[in-house]
């Protein structure tokens, strides 16, 4: 039996990522489990601890955390299936890695629910499963 594999996420207003994290688990169901981490020092942990259990990340994209750009060169490098939360700054980083992907503001059950199809199709980094298992 194979441990379940991991959506880590980070979002600065806790409500919503509750909110996100909720829609998240609800579109990848029970193969996935979906957790919240209250900063990006805890994230970063968090990924290092469940490096072969991490599914995908999904991060906000807010320039104003310093501990952003080194966590998203090691997601880059990891090639990490990651989905960066916000606008135009964030499509543009999206566009650098073609594991990524992008939630825009403000976003919908029905826009998490395609993202979250989006990576779960997509390839990822070679030996990570396309779908979860």
């Amino acid at each position: 039996m194979s441990a379940r594999k991991k959506i880590l996420l980070w979002y600065a207003d806790l409500f919503v990522a509750e909110d996100l994290r909720d829609a998240v688990q609800a579109k990848a169901g029970a193969a996935l489990d979906v957790e919240i981490y209250p900063d990006l020092e805890e994230l970063a942990t968090a990924i290092a601890r469940w490096r072969d259990r991490v599914f995908a990340v999904f991060v906000a994209y807010d320039l104003g955390q310093p501990a952003l750009h080194p966590l998203l060169d090691g997601l880059r490098a990891s090639q990490t299936p990651t989905v960066l939360i916000d606008g135009i700054l964030a499509d543009q980083e999206r566009r650098k890695s073609p594991s990524w992907f992008l939630l825009a503001k403000p976003f919908t059950d029905e826009m998490v629910g395609e993202v979250v199809d989006a990576v779960m199709s997509s390839s990822g980094p070679s030996g990570r499963p396309s779908r979860p298992t």
